[in-house]
C-alpha cells in the first residue's frame, strides 16, 4: 500500500473514531494546501479548534522523529490559524484507542485552564505546587496520551456510554 493510501486511511479512522466517541461531527479530514499545508484533521473542542496532524510508523520512532513530527504540528498549526496542535502516531499493531497523542501543554491549558485542571484534585500545598510547576514548566512542553485518555479529556465519557 502507497504511504499516501495508509495516510488517508489512518486519518479516516481517527475522524471516524472521535465522532463516534463524541456523538456529533467534531472532526473533519482537512484538503491539502501544498507548501502552505494545515495539517490533517480539523477538531472542535468546546469553542476551540485544533489542527490534527497524523503519523503512521512501524516502530516507535526515535527522539529526533518525534521532534520533527512535533515541529510540522507547530507549523501546520500556525498556517491554518487553529487554537493548537495535536499529534496522532499510529503504532504499527496496536488498536486506536491506544495510539499516542501528543498535545502542547499550552494546548491542554487552553482545554482545560490551570485551575480548573489543579481544582480537579484534592491535593495538599506541595502536590499542587508540584502540578502547577509541572504544567507551566517550559522544559517538557508536550503531554503524551493515548487516544482513549485524549478523546475523554475532550468529550468526556463516549457517546454511546451516556445512553445517547
Amino acid at each position: 500500500m502507497r504511504p499516501k493510501d495508509i495516510g488517508t486511511r489512518m486519518e479516516s479512522k481517527i475522524r471516524d473514531v472521535i465522532n463516534d466517541w463524541a456523538g456529533w461531527k467534531v472532526c473533519e479530514r482537512v484538503a491539502l494546501h501544498g507548501n502552505n499545508d494545515h495539517g490533517d484533521l480539523r477538531i472542535i473542542v468546546d469553542e476551540l479548534v485544533l489542527t490534527g496532524e497524523s503519523k503512521h510508523c512501524k516502530e516507535y520512532p526515535s527522539e529526533g522523529m518525534l521532534d520533527d513530527f512535533k515541529a510540522q504540528t507547530i507549523t501546520e498549526n500556525v498556517n491554518a490559524g487553529q487554537d493548537g496542535g495535536v499529534l496522532f502516531v499510529n503504532l504499527a499493531n496496536r488498536s486506536v484507542q491506544r495510539w499516542e497523542v501528543w498535545m502542547q501543554k499550552s494546548t491542554f491549558l487552553k482545554l482545560h485552564g490551570l485551575d480548573q485542571v489543579v481544582e480537579r484534585y484534592e491535593l495538599d500545598d506541595a502536590a499542587r505546587a508540584r502540578l502547577e510547576q509541572l504544567l507551566i514548566d517550559t522544559k517538557h512542553d508536550w503531554l503524551r496520551l493515548t487516544m482513549a485518555a485524549f478523546m475523554h479529556l475532550c468529550w468526556g465519557s463516549p457517546a454511546w456510554g451516556k445512553g445517547e
